[in-house]
């Protein structure tokens, strides 16, 4: 699968957060946070230790997404904290490489959803999914039991390679509590954030690309789960 959402968009680290966008689950006290802005960037301010699990679609050819990836995720994560991570085909050996050097790999997962291009000429493969990749802070201990292979429709009006909300939700329920925080430093069409929100999780995470991340906010409150508790523009 050719390599997706290229490194044009961390032009934008500099980019401080203009648009924090908190909205609160109807029911719930718990809130659903999204920031614009590159996650080394935009999320400093999470404790260290304070995060349960961490979804994460990284730009499959960015070595420096990867390499940034593995010790936030080691600083933030709780002990035994749990990491999923969506990586491409082609660049899956570095990727693990990478977080190798902060987590302890667990196992390798599949999502067998096609996205374009998925003929890859220079080793002539049709590829028929790509992986995801799951990782621990220390001892992998999850609250429930999981599937390596979930499959699921992709909706496609949020984002160019949007997941399936029925696969991150199946991993969101195994892998945290409600009223864990949840974090996705890469939101894409915001696929955690309203599995989150379905799921009364606390959530946090952060979009580089201005137009993805106004596709975001519009899709969660969309839900009609949430309410707008605060903005700063």
């Amino acid at each position: 699968m050719t390599a997706r959402r290229t490194d044009h968009a961390r032009a934008q680290r500099g980019v401080r957060n203009p648009w924090p966008v908190t909205l609160a689950a109807t029911n719930s006290p718990h809130t659903i946070d999204v920031r614009l802005g590159a996650f080394p960037d935009v999320l400093t301010d999470l404790a260290t230790g304070s995060v349960t699990l961490i979804v994460a679609d990284p730009p499959w050819n960015s070595a420096q997404a990867w390499a940034d990836l593995g010790p936030f995720a080691a600083r933030v994560l709780v002990p035994n904290g749990i990491v999923v991570a969506y990586i491409g085909n082609r660049h899956c050996f570095d990727a693990l490489d990478r977080l190798r050097e902060h987590l302890t790999p667990i196992r390798l997962a599949f999502l067998p959803v096609l996205h374009r291009d998925a003929w890859d000429p220079e080793v002539k493969c049709d590829e028929g999914g790509s992986f995801i990749a799951v990782f621990a802070k220390g001892r992998f201990d999850p609250p429930r039991p999981w599937r390596s292979v979930v499959p699921g429709a992709v909706d496609g009006r949020w984002h160019p390679y949007e997941r399936p909300l029925e696969n991150v939700k199946h991993y969101v329920s195994a892998f945290s509590e409600p009223g864990d925080l949840v974090v996705d430093p890469f939101l894409g069409g915001g696929t955690t954030a309203v599995a989150c929100a379905e799921l009364d999780r606390c959530f946090v995470g952060c979009e580089v690309d201005l137009n993805a991340f106004e596709a975001v906010t519009a899709r969660i409150r969309a839900l009609g789960l949430t309410r707008e508790i605060s903005t700063d523009h």
